[in-house]
């Protein structure tokens, strides 16, 4: 019991690490493109 509810913690720790990095790629991508327009 206690090895699965590690695993499953750790998927959930891996999905939060995962949509953290895609928000940061977002954002970082609207960065770039709003610099580019303004240029």
């Amino acid at each position: 019991m206690l090895s699965i509810g590690l695993v499953i913690l750790a998927l959930k720790k891996q999905e939060d690490t995962f949509t953290v990095i895609g928000i940061v790629l977002m954002l970082a991508m609207l960065i770039i493109l709003f610099e580019f327009s303004l240029f």
